[in-house]
Parts: C-alpha cells; sequence; structure tokens
C-alpha cells in the first residue's frame, strides 16, 4: 500500500529491434537498411582507413571461401561482417550500432533468401559477391557517390532476389 518501487533500472540491452515476424517486417527491414548502409558506404569511401580496407577485403575473401564450399551458414557470417566492417569505415559509432542492432533480422533476411532459392544457391552466391565486390571497389577509390549507389543497387537486388526471384540484373 506504498507505491511502485523500482528495483532496478533496465538493461541497456533491452533496446533491440523486434524479430521478423512477417513478410512486411522483412521489407521494413530491407528498406531501412538501404537508408542506412548506403549513407553509411558513402562516409566509408570518404573515411575508410588502410585498417578498415583490410578489414573488408578480409570479409570478402572469406565470403569467397564459403561461397566456393558450398558453405551457406559460413556465406551469411562472413556477408554480415563485411557490412559490419563497411559501417565501421564511416568511422561513425551510430553507423555500427544501428546495424548491429538489427543483426539478426539481416541474418533471418539472408538465411530465408538462400533457403527459397536452393536449387540456385551458387548463382545466389556468385552475384551477391559480384555486388559486394563494386561496393568494396568504389571504397577503395573514395567515390562516396559511387560507394553509396554500389549498395544501394546490392541491397534492392538483395530484395528482389528475395521475393521476386533471381532474373534481374
Amino acid at each position: 500500500g506504498s507505491g511502485s518501487y523500482v528495483l532496478r533500472r533496465p538493461d541497456r540491452n533491452i533496446k533491440r529491434f523486434a524479430p521478423i515476424e512477417s513478410i512486411a517486417d522483412v521489407q521494413r527491414c530491407f528498406a531501412f537498411r538501404v537508408a542506412l548502409e548506403s549513407a553509411g558506404a558513402g562516409l566509408a569511401a570518404d573515411l575508410r582507413s588502410a585498417r578498415d580496407l583490410e578489414e573488408i577485403h578480409l570479409a570478402f575473401d572469406q565470403m569467397e571461401v564459403a561461397r566456393n564450399a558450398d558453405d551457406n551458414a559460413g556465406f551469411v557470417e562472413h556477408d554480415l561482417q563485411f557490412h559490419l566492417m563497411i559501417a565501421r569505415a564511416s568511422q561513425n559509432v551510430f553507423f555500427v550500432t544501428a546495424l548491429e542492432l538489427i543483426i539478426e533480422q539481416m541474418r533471418v533476411g539472408m538465411r530465408l533468401a538462400l533457403n527459397l532459392s536452393l536449387e540456385r544457391e551458387r548463382v545466389w552466391r556468385e552475384m551477391v559477391q559480384i555486388e559486394h565486390r563494386e561496393i568494396m571497389t568504389a571504397i577503395e577509390k573514395g567515390s562516396s557517390v559511387d560507394a553509396a549507389e554500389a549498395m544501394r543497387f546490392h541491397l534492392g537486388n538483395a530484395r528482389r532476389r528475395l521475393f521476386e526471384g533471381p532474373s534481374q540484373k
């Protein structure tokens, strides 16, 4: 009868995005990623260090190993690292934190895309790598416009591959 008491503050990690529960959630996640990651890739092209480029290349090379070994789980994990390394190369902790907050939603989308395209997963992984190489090249060249556009193109294609199939360029 003496009122309400707060025993402790909520854990800081409670601020997580809701899990993917519908196709609409996947669509909304892609829309968020396009806005976030395109801007982040543009900044990465302007601000990346030599070490950032090494980390981006390492993630790309690890994806190549997984792709050639038909290791879908490894490919997805290294794909996530590739995107995180680009966010880190932006030199802006907010891009990194935002990506880390949606990493599980990103993982769900990537796994879903692979699982829905089992008969053509090698082609899917190859197309993804071509797009990743374009992003990486634009960041290396220091072209913020090209890096942002390459990321926008990649994420748009990822969404199309998931919802419309692989025939789009």
